[in-house]
């Protein structure tokens, strides 16, 4: 099966671990959701190629949408 690989890191902070995941699976599709907006700016900042969210993933179905959650 070849399907693309849809992680989500759950409160992410600065985007290093999103940033790291994004190297070790170049294939996979990162998103990082965090409710800290100054740390969310931070890691748009520094981390290419990954979707950055601010929210609260607690409150929400959004971790039924990825594959993998962190």
């Amino acid at each position: 099966e070849n399907k693309k690989l849809n992680m989500l890191e759950i409160g992410c902070g600065p985007g290093a671990l999103s940033g790291a995941l994004h190297r070790w699976y170049p294939n996979a599709v990162v998103t990082g959701i965090d409710r800290d907006s100054e740390f969310i700016r931070f890691a748009r900042g520094h981390e290419d190629g990954i979707t950055f969210l601010e929210g609260d993933a607690s409150g929400n179905n959004i971790a039924s949408l990825f594959l993998v959650c962190i």
